[in-house]
């Protein structure tokens, strides 16, 4: 839909966000190969748009999938925590989702452990550049 929106300029962006972003590809949407419209959009307001390991199709979950938290809390901070760290690694500002449980775990674990990245939704982002 937003990509649809942006390519018929539907929706007008005033400018375009300067910090370094990555994007995490919720298991759903990289499952059902719903891959490329998020960076179409990311690219469309990014300056600097960087991929992280395990992206796209090779996404790796955020930790919150499939009850993880009521199974296994350790194993699913663990699971979240190296998802930040990947996100650091690539010297992210912003790591990107298109998935609020992915937002709300990923959030917690860059609070958790003092990490400088901020997690935001792709629509917020779209948000902040829009006129």
């Amino acid at each position: 839909y937003l990509t649809e929106k942006l390519a018929s300029g539907e929706i007008k962006l005033k400018n375009k966000l300067t910090e370094r972003i990555t994007f995490h590809d919720p298991c759903d949407l990289a499952r059902y190969s719903m891959v490329d419209p998020p960076r179409k959009i990311l690219k469309a307001i990014a300056e600097d748009f960087v991929e992280m390991p395990f992206h796209g199709k090779d996404t790796i979950c955020c930790g919150g999938g499939g009850l993880m938290e009521a199974v296994d809390s350790n194993l699913r901070s663990n699971v979240t925590m190296k998802r930040i760290r990947l996100a650091e690694k690539v010297g992210a500002k912003i790591l990107a989702t298109s998935c609020g449980g992915c937002k709300y775990y990923l959030s917690q674990a860059a609070t958790q452990s003092n990490s400088e990245i901020i997690v935001k939704d792709l629509t917020e982002l779209v948000y902040e550049c829009m006129e």
